[in-house]
């Protein structure tokens, strides 16, 4: 009879180890009626976008019990991200949003060039029409399981024919195109003292880096990606014409942060700004 007790007791103690070794995804799984499993799922996203970059890792998403979706977020280096949901019933997509998904044709939401439509209706002031560039569409990627992320449309505020740290930036939600936020910067005079003819070329600039790059910080390999002059805001201090140059070296290559980037003054060729280090 002890022999028995024992033994039924290990049992469910190796019966509850078992039970506790599930991941939160395996609990979803086991407890949604579905009929699809992840690596399925997965097959059918690289099928509707072959762009997506692997391993692309799904969420059950079982909010709705009678019908859940395993949801996945993609990206590719060159064709941006996005968010996709396969029905776990029917393998359909159910929705899909993103600057991926739109490349793609399977957006299942506004496209990017509805977002900067919606955007361009919602600008605020003749006198700031007239001062900003087209506008700039991106996609913002969701920041957790369920989000579906947004449209960012960004207008850069020009002076004297050059792009500044000004602008609007406008938010748009992917699926119904509704105005999620607006946001203004509007702080440079509209007449800057500072000499808008450069000093300095792009190419003596791009020199100047180099061999400040590789000299004082022993970069090697460097490519240089591209320049553009460009107002340089120090704090509201002082307002200088600059140099915006992006680059990659041995030691920034190897990483997926996107390019360094250096400010130079376009006058005296004194480095401003200068984004390289990853940690």
């Amino acid at each position: 009879m002890i022999y028995l007790l024992v033994t039924a007791l290990l049992a469910g103690c190796v019966l509850l180890g078992a039970a506790m070794l599930l991941s939160p995804t395996e609990e979803k799984q086991a407890s949604a009626e579905i009929d699809m499993n992840e690596s399925a799922a997965r097959s059918i996203v690289r099928a509707e976008i072959p762009a997506a970059e692997m391993p692309v890792e799904g969420n059950l998403m079982d909010d709705a019990p009678e019908d859940p979706v395993w949801e996945f977020q993609v990206r590719s280096k060159d064709e941006g991200s996005g968010v996709i949901g396969i029905d776990t019933k029917t393998g359909e997509v159910s929705y899909a949003y993103g600057e991926i998904a739109d490349r793609a044709g399977v957006n299942t939401g506004i496209s990017m060039e509805k977002a900067g439509e919606i955007a361009g209706n919602h600008l605020r002031g003749e006198e700031i029409e007239g001062t900003l560039t087209d506008p700039d569409v991106s996609y913002e990627p969701p920041h957790f399981a369920g989000d579906i992320g947004r449209y960012r449309v960004t207008y850069v505020r020009m002076i004297d024919g050059i792009p500044s740290f000004d602008g609007v930036r406008i938010f748009i939600d992917p699926e119904d195109g509704t105005v999620l936020k607006y946001h203004i910067n509007w702080d440079l005079p509209a007449t800057i003292e500072t000499d808008p003819t450069p000093t300095l070329s792009a190419a003596e600039a791009t020199v100047i880096l180099t061999t400040a790059m590789e000299e004082k910080r022993g970069s090697k390999g460097m490519t240089i990606l591209s320049t553009e002059l460009r107002w340089y805001d120090q704090d509201g201090e002082q307002i200088s014409l600059a140099w915006k140059i992006e680059f990659e070296d041995d030691y920034v290559r190897p990483y997926d942060a996107g390019p360094a980037s250096a400010w130079l003054d376009a006058h005296t060729g004194e480095e401003l700004l200068l984004c390289y280090y990853l940690d």
